[in-house]
C-alpha cells in the first residue's frame, strides 16, 4: 500500500500507540503478578486459597473477553481500551486493601475482567493496525507485552527493597499504567486512507467455524505456555534432581528465549510466511522438549527449554493476527472468541500436567506439550493457504 507521508505518519503513530498499549498491559499483569506472594502473605493465604484467587482472575478475564469483542462493534478501540485500563488501574488499586479471601476474589474477579477487556482491544485494534501497515508486526507488539512485565515485576522488587508496601507498589504501576494510556490513546485511531472493496474490514457477523479452528490452536498455544511456567523448574528438581538455587534457570531459559523469539518475529514472519513460520516453531519446540525429556541433564534441559521458548515465541501471536484477519466478523469478534479459547488453555494446562504427573509421572506428562506441537505443526501445515504471509512494505 503506498501512502502519502501525512498519512504515513499517522500509520506509523498508530502502530506505536498500540506498542505503548501493549506495554501498559504487560505492566499491569505484571504488577498482580509480582505482588501475589506479598498479598499472599498479608491474607495468609494457604496454597488452595490463593489459587482460588487466581482462578478468580482469569474467570473474570475470560468473562470479560466475549462482551468486549461485541462492544468493538459499536465503540472505538482507543476508548474501549481506555476505559479498560483505567478501570482495571481502580480495581488493582483495591486488591492490597482486601481483608479476607472473599473480598479479594470480588476484587480479583472485577479486575480480572477488565484486563481481559484490554487484552482483546489492544490485541483487535493491533490486527486491524498490521492490516493497514502491510507487514507482520503483531510478534513485536506481545515482545512489549512480556517487557512490560519484566519492568513491573523490577519495578516492584525496587520499591519493597526501599521498603514500599503492596499498596504503594500497586499505586505506582497503576500510575505508570495510566500515565502510558492517557499518552497513548489519542494515536491508536488509524488514518482513513483508500482500501481495495476486498480489503474492507468487517462491521457485524460471527466467528466463523475456521475462527475457532485457528481458537482451538492458540489454546494448545496457551497451554504449552502457562505449563512451561509453572513446571519448568519442577522438572530441573524432581526428575533432574537439582537444588532449589538451580531451578529458577529452567524458567529463565524459556522465557529469554521467548522474548528473543518475539522480538524477531516478525522479521521471520515477513521473510519466511506466517504457515511456514508456524509449521517451523512447532517443529522447534517439539524437538527442544523431546531433547530435554530424553536425556534429562542441566545442559540439555537448558538448551531444551530455550529450543521450547523460541518454537512457542510467534504461534499465538500469528494465530491471534490470522483470526483478526478473517473476514466473516469484525476483529474484535474474533480476536475475543480465540483469546477466551486461549485463556482456557492458560487455565488447564498447568493443572493438567499435574494430574497426568501423578499417575504417569512428570516426566511421561510433559509429552504432552509434544504433542501439543505436534497437532500446531500439521493443520499450521494443512492451513497453509488459510494464513497469509506477512507483506513487504
Amino acid at each position: 500500500m503506498l501512502l502519502v507521508p501525512a498519512l504515513r505518519r499517522r500509520l506509523v503513530h498508530a502502530r506505536l500507540a498500540t506498542s505503548a498499549m501493549f506495554l501498559a498491559s504487560g505492566i499491569g499483569f505484571g504488577g498482580w503478578a509480582a505482588l501475589i506472594p506479598s498479598i499472599q502473605h498479608g491474607l495468609g493465604l494457604g496454597e488452595g486459597q490463593l489459587g482460588s484467587a487466581l482462578l478468580a482472575f482469569a474467570v473474570g478475564a475470560m468473562l470479560g473477553m466475549p462482551v468486549t469483542g461485541f462492544a468493538l462493534t459499536r465503540f472505538a478501540a482507543p476508548l474501549v481500551a481506555t476505559v479498560g485500563a483505567l478501570a482495571f488501574c481502580v480495581t488493582q488499586s483495591l486488591v492490597p486493601h482486601a481483608s479476607d479471601l472473599v473480598g479479594l476474589c470480588a476484587i480479583a474477579t472485577v479486575s480480572g475482567a477488565f484486563y481481559g477487556s484490554l487484552d482483546v482491544t489492544v490485541n483487535a485494534h493491533a490486527s486491524v493496525v498490521e492490516r493497514a501497515y502491510g507487514a507482520t508486526i503483531m510478534s513485536s507488539l506481545h515482545a512489549l507485552f512480556s517487557i512490560g512485565g519484566l519492568a513491573a515485576a523490577g519495578l516492584v522488587g525496587g520499591l519493597m527493597a526501599l521498603g514500599a508496601n503492596a499498596a504503594l507498589c500497586q499505586l505506582a504501576i497503576c500510575g505508570l499504567i495510566a500515565v502510558i494510556v492517557l499518552a497513548s490513546r489519542r494515536h491508536m485511531a488509524l488514518p482513513a486512507v483508500p482500501a481495495a472493496e476486498n480489503d474492507d474490514v468487517p462491521t457485524k457477523g460471527w466467528p466463523s467455524a475456521r475462527v475457532f479452528g485457528i481458537g482451538a490452536l492458540v489454546l494448545l498455544g496457551f497451554m504449552v505456555e502457562g505449563g512451561m511456567g509453572d513446571w519448568s523448574g519442577v522438572y530441573f528438581v524432581s526428575v533432574i534432581g537439582t537444588d532449589l538455587g538451580i531451578a529458577p534457570m529452567a524458567f529463565a531459559a524459556f522465557t529469554v528465549a521467548m522474548g528473543l523469539g518475539r522480538l524477531t518475529g516478525d522479521l521471520v514472519v515477513n521473510r519466511l510466511g506466517a504457515a511456514r513460520t508456524l509449521w517451523l516453531g512447532a517443529a522447534i519446540g517439539m524437538a527442544g522438549l523431546c531433547l530435554a525429556l530424553a536425556w534429562p541433564r542441566v545442559e540439555t534441559g537448558l538448551v531444551g527449554f530455550a529450543l521450547v521458548g523460541i518454537g512457542a515465541a510467534n504461534i499465538v501471536p500469528i494465530l491471534i493476527a490470522a483470526a483478526g484477519r478473517d473476514p466473516g466478523a469484525p476483529p474484535g469478534v474474533n480476536v475475543s472468541a480465540v483469546s477466551t479459547l486461549g485463556y482456557t488453555g492458560l487455565l488447564l494446562g498447568p493443572p493438567l500436567i499435574g494430574f497426568s504427573a501423578a499417575s504417569f509421572g512428570l516426566r511421561t506428562s510433559l509429552l504432552l506439550f509434544a504433542a501439543a506441537f505436534a497437532v500446531i505443526a500439521v493443520f499450521s501445515w494443512l492451513a497453509r493457504p488459510r494464513v497469509a504471509p506477512g507483506k513487504s512494505r
